[in-house]
Order: C-alpha cells, then sequence, then structure tokens
C-alpha cells in the first residue's frame, strides 16, 4: 500500500513511518527538517522537504 506521511521527521508521525515502513508499505514523507529525513533512505522511503504551514497548492500537487 502506498501511503503518505506529513510531519514525518519528528514525534508520532516518524513513529508511523517507521512503522509502516518496517510492515512493507511503500511510504512518501513529507516533513520541515530535511536533514533528520536520512533515517528514511535506510528504508527505502521518498521524501519532500515540506513546511505544510508554507506550502502553496502547487508546491503539493506537483
Amino acid at each position: 500500500m502506498k501511503i503518505l506521511v506529513t510531519g514525518a521527521t519528528s514525534g508520532l508521525e516518524r513513529n508511523a513511518a517507521e512503522s509502516l515502513l518496517q510492515q512493507g508499505h511503500q511510504v512518501h514523507a513529507t516533513g520541515r527538517n530535511q536533514a533528520a529525513a536520512q533515517w528514511l533512505h535506510q528504508y527505502q522511503a521518498s521524501f519532500t522537504a515540506l513546511d505544510l504551514e508554507q506550502a502553496s497548492v502547487e508546491q503539493c500537487v506537483s
């Protein structure tokens, strides 16, 4: 299953993303802290550095 996890560089969302990846799901994660997202690459997740408070519709749709 393909799953989008927003805010995946910290807190509960990071734990959720890690759990989903370990279960074999395809995860695309977003978050503000690109450096903290390095662990996602270990699990073959894709990542987009994105602050949803500052994002435009064009950034989210493209």
